[in-house]
């Protein structure tokens, strides 16, 4: 089996943002309220007008990927743009590409999904370089009426190259698991807020439902806090680390206050924890990417780096990455 590597980070952000002040508008809610609740000031939506919202979404960072060898495509997430054709397929035609197509749906932990099912083919040498993409648009399916949901979210974009080429990041570890449970969803097929984020920013409206999102936010809070810690030692220990050997620490980005509970657990120093959430929000499945092609600048070769992520199902997934080289 051969080494895989993680490469050609990228990411992207609407220009829209929907601010802590923007909500206080229209619900019994305030600066103060949200950002000692969840760690966020602002997020990021967008509202343009689209029949297949995630696939333009994604070609905001596909011209980092025109003209490489990718010999598979990747995508997915919390929200997607209909059953089929799919996004992976719809970038994979954007690319002008006549490639294998892989749409994952595991919520939250999607990207990491991603990346470990990519990792295992190049390892088997089914394909050598493959193209991750994640266009999340968690705001469509969050109910603007709501204060308890609403002030979570927001959309971006996070992409990869998984490679058989060495440089950027080598890929130590994967690991992936989870324990089925109801905790977290978005309703039936077609469900609709009753205030989405198009009304709520006074954008056009799209057509179709993007589900309504619903979580039991203290079960989801002790899974997380409990779950992570208790997965993540025993996979560094394989690996001859510990959680102070984690030079770069990047988690799902759900909510501040719960990822810095999980980093005192594990006894990861608070310079090694890296976040984006405080300026846009959960970005649902695409938040660990942008978060880590954010870092990506000021990682140094030789870096060890965790990502975590965890999600609906409920489930989680570990990726372990040592820093090889200057090169991306």
């Amino acid at each position: 089996m051969r080494d895989v590597y993680i490469k050609s980070l990228s990411h992207w952000h609407p220009d829209r943002a929907i601010t802590n002040s923007m909500l206080s508008m229209s619900l019994d809610t305030d600066d103060d309220w949200i950002v000692s609740r969840t760690g966020i000031k602002e997020r990021r939506a967008f509202c343009a007008y689209s029949e297949t919202p995630c696939s333009d979404a994604a070609k905001m960072v596909l011209g980092n990927y025109e003209g490489m060898p990718i010999d598979a495509v990747f995508s997915g997430g919390c929200v997607d743009d209909g059953d089929f054709p799919t996004v992976a397929d719809n970038i994979s035609g954007h690319l002008g590409l006549t490639v294998p197509c892989y749409q994952v749906k595991s919520a939250c932990t999607t990207a990491l999904k991603c990346i470990g099912l990519a990792r295992s083919m190049v390892m088997s040498e089914q394909v050598d370089d493959a193209l991750v993409v994640i266009p999340e648009l968690l705001t469509l399916s969050f109910d603007y009426s709501d204060r308890s949901t609403c002030i979570l979210a927001g959309d971006g974009v996070g992409a990869c190259m998984v490679s058989s080429s060495p440089g950027g990041y080598k890929v130590l570890g994967h690991r992936s698991g989870g324990r089925p449970s109801d905790q977290i969803g978005t309703g039936v097929s077609g469900a609709r807020p009753r205030v989405n984020v198009h009304e709520f920013m006074g954008a056009p409206q799209m057509r179709g439902g993007y589900g309504k999102f619903w979580q039991n936010g203290q079960a989801v809070y002790k899974f997380v806090t409990n779950t992570v810690p208790r997965t993540v030692r025993p996979f560094l220990e394989e690996h001859g680390l510990g959680p102070s050997d984690i030079d770069v620490f990047v988690q799902h980005q759900a909510n501040l206050l719960m990822q810095e509970k999980v980093c005192r657990k594990l006894g990861v120093p608070e310079r090694s924890h890296f976040t984006n959430i405080e300026m846009f929000g959960n970005q649902g499945a695409a938040g660990v990417l942008t978060a880590f092609s954010m870092a990506h600048p000021s990682i140094s070769p030789g870096s060890k780096v965790l990502l975590a992520v965890f999600g609906a199902g409920l489930s989680w997934s570990l990726s372990l990455l040592e820093r090889c080289d200057e090169s991306v």
